[in-house]
């Protein structure tokens, strides 16, 4: 065998070899890809067989005759298919990832309690300075939840052993032609089973923007033990007279 084709041989093996571990790596990166279009599968007996051939060809089983060479031709152009597909997998893959739903950290588990409040009020707008303007917010408390799971922030939260998110949805409602902006939690205490103690909100989506002549639905929390059996919410301003709601859970 001529020194010159033994060379051109082991540089194609050698880039054989690496082919295969690459493209078994990019399809990899795509579950879904790999699972509905088996590219990979089917691209492995082409490989093969190429490697077989060359084995073969090295083992003496092919003897060099210049009317019978190997079909280098074949081979380069299944060399150039093989890239051409494994840029096209890397192509399908990007728009398959920027096509699926990010991962499922949102889908928590449901409330195990929910109780509808439907308490409405009506507060004056503080400035900067924390004086009262002549623009109103109105407040309305529409339920309150126990759960488990809750998603603060974007990211998705599992109460620890024992414990568990109190949930209030509040509905604030902007008649102003100007933009409000208000800090929830600001005007909601919770005491727990007839504590003196009144806590503030730790979950909470503050300072909450409400846009002109419209409504937005946020939601404050508190960590609470599970035994709790009734809570009290104290409603108002915090410099001003507050509404106390006693509910039994």
């Amino acid at each position: 065998m001529h020194r010159r084709n033994k060379v051109a041989i082991a540089a194609l093996q050698f880039r054989l070899e690496n082919l295969s571990p690459t493209l078994s790596s990019l399809f990899n990166n795509s579950i879904e890809f790999h699972r509905r279009y088996n590219f990979l599968n089917s691209l492995k007996p082409l490989i093969a067989q190429v490697k077989a051939r060359i084995a073969g060809f090295q083992n003496g089983n092919y003897h060099y005759r210049r009317s019978q060479s190997l079909p280098w031709t074949k081979i380069i152009v299944g060399l150039i298919a093989l890239v051409v597909v494994g840029l096209a997998g890397r192509a399908l893959i990007r728009t398959v990832a920027s096509k699926t739903p990010s991962s499922p950290n949102t889908n928590i588990a449901a409330p195990y309690k929910t109780l509808e409040l439907n308490r409405e009020f009506s507060y004056t707008v503080k400035n900067s300075a924390g004086e009262d303007t002549d623009m109103k917010i109105h407040f309305k408390l529409e339920k309150l939840e126990l759960a488990k799971e809750i998603v603060a922030k974007g990211q998705r939260a599992t109460a620890i052993s024992g414990r568990s998110f109190l949930l209030l949805t509040i509905k604030l409602t902007n008649n102003e032609e100007v933009g409000i902006e208000i800090d929830t939690r600001d005007y909601v205490r919770l005491s727990v089973d007839g504590s003196e103690e009144k806590l503030a909100a730790d979950i909470h989506n503050d300072p909450v923007e409400v846009q002109p002549l419209s409504t937005k639905t946020t939601r404050i929390g508190f960590p609470v033990n599970d035994t709790i059996k009734k809570v009290t919410l104290y409603i108002g301003e915090i410099k001003g007279e507050k509404e106390a709601i006693a509910i039994d859970l």
